[in-house]
């Protein structure tokens, strides 16, 4: 590019910033705008939750996780079965729903197996983060125990059912 060029891509790139730094401080008159300090935090205070909201959820999922961390850790060791563990996990869910999600609805087709599949995903990743040698030989026999549960339609019934 030749220099005249330069320069007057330089003046204009140097117009541009002058005139941008003349209009930073200008406010709308239609309303307060998005710099407006006092307006923002209320906003924020308004739409999402509080301290002590964000806690109780927290305690909510602790509760629920602690409750499937223990019926999973409750079929590897042999004193579940898999569609035990499965109605442990669905309790927990009922006890301490998450109202702040939208719910999986209860009752659905299937829901038994989704159950079955979400203990069965946990298992495993348990199993393959402590026992890695044992993943496939657990996995193998949980799928056995999903395949007992379902019933001559084919729907998957938990001892509950």
């Amino acid at each position: 590019m030749p220099a005249p060029s330069r320069r007057w891509l330089f003046v204009l790139l140097l117009a541009v910033g002058v005139a941008g730094f003349a209009c930073y401080g200008v406010r709308s008159s239609t309303g307060p705008s998005f710099s407006d300090r006092s307006e923002f935090p209320r906003a924020l205070a308004e739409r999402g939750p509080n301290d002590a909201e964000l806690e109780r959820r927290r305690q909510i999922a602790m509760r629920r996780s602690a409750a499937k961390e223990t019926a999973v850790r409750e079929l590897l060791a042999g004193r579940l079965t898999l569609g035990e563990a499965a109605v442990c996990f669905r309790n927990a869910e009922e006890e301490t729903p998450l109202t702040w999600v939208p719910p999986r609805t209860a009752g659905v087709t299937g829901e038994a197996e989704l159950l079955c599949r979400d203990v069965m995903e946990r298992a495993r990743g348990w199993v393959a983060e402590y026992l890695p040698e044992a993943t496939a030989l657990v996995f193998a026999r949980l799928e056995a125990e999903l395949q007992q549960l379902h019933g001559p339609d084919g729907v998957v019934r938990l001892p509950d059912e």
